[in-house]
């Protein structure tokens, strides 16, 4: 299919995604016998925690009102938190799947937190303060400059943000395959409104990581304490829109560019027929004595 025809499918899939999120705060949750306490509390938990950190990222201005606790080590903190609560809950009622996501979500973290740690101390090391808002002040007011390290940074910032909003290659949303899911098998057992908080968490997520890459790696737009004093507030916002939209377009081209064999048909493997008997294959029995007669057939299926 084009490209350009599924631009409005991508458009009606998250039209419909927010109505899911919608439908589903109005409809009862189906809770099972043996859940804990954790398990009903950890969709606010995480919800709580994926809010404090789009509060805390400096994406529209440096002097936002959680300035004072936008430090490096917290927003990490925030994200394992919500990871250990929801890890927690997956395993708490005790099916396979869960522990399985729940195992597969922490070997994940185990190897995306240290690494998301030394992007954010690349980054203080060259402005001098793990302060989120003196980084981007630093990155965002500073003559222009190269630096080699946050190069690498960006590289492997990149693959992190692969990794924990459960994207291809390390994980894919859409799919429900046992081999292939790790984030859509901790949340099997819940619905309702514990869903949506979930899905919204997960929304959330995904825009934070996005603010904090534009934030470290492509500041300009991002307003300092001066200019809104002195009454510029409305500039970054549509930046910041603007930012989203083309990152946005080119994770959906690459998306495509990954994705492209999946909407292919699948060719039907051709049935090769069984050669008939030569005069050299007379030691060796027919195949067709091989195969089970009608009469052992129906007999089998009887018993």
């Amino acid at each position: 299919m084009p490209r350009v025809a599924r631009e409005p499918e991508r458009a009606v899939a998250r039209c419909c995604r927010i109505c899911t999120i919608r439908k589903l705060f109005v409809k009862d949750a189906v809770v099972a016998e043996n859940a804990s306490p954790i398990f009903r509390i950890t969709p606010y938990i995480v919800f709580g925690a994926m809010c404090c950190a789009a509060a805390i990222v400096p994406s529209l201005a440096t002097d936002l009102p959680f300035a004072r606790a936008a430090d490096a080590i917290a927003l990490v903190g925030l994200f394992a938190l919500a990871r250990v609560f929801i890890a927690l809950a997956a395993m708490d009622i005790g099916t396979a799947f869960g522990s399985l996501g729940a195992r597969r979500e922490m070997f994940v973290g185990f190897l995306a937190e240290p690494a998301l740690l030394m992007v954010l101390f690349t980054a203080s090391l060259i402005s001098g303060s793990t302060s989120l808002p003196t980084i981007v002040d630093t990155f965002a007011h500073r003559e222009l400059a190269i630096y080699p390290s946050l190069a690498f940074a960006g590289v492997a910032f990149t693959m992190v943000s692969l990794a924990e909003n459960a994207r291809i290659p390390v994980d894919n949303p859409a799919t429900h395959l046992e081999l292939t899911m790790i984030h859509e098998a901790m949340i099997l057992e819940y619905s309702a409104r514990h869903l949506a908080l979930i899905e919204w968490a997960a929304a959330l997520k995904l825009f934070n990581y996005s603010c904090i890459g534009l934030a470290l790696f492509f500041p300009f737009g991002i307003a300092d304490a001066g200019r809104r004093l002195a009454g510029d507030r409305s500039a970054p916002t549509p930046v910041l829109i603007a930012k989203l939209a083309v990152g946005g377009f080119a994770a959906g081209a690459d998306r495509d560019a990954v994705g492209e064999d999946a909407h292919l048909p699948r060719a039907r493997v051709p049935r090769h027929r069984v050669p008939a008997r030569g005069a050299g294959d007379a030691g060796q029995p027919d195949a067709r004595q091989l195969r089970p007669s009608a009469d052992a057939r129906s007999r089998s299926t009887r018993s």
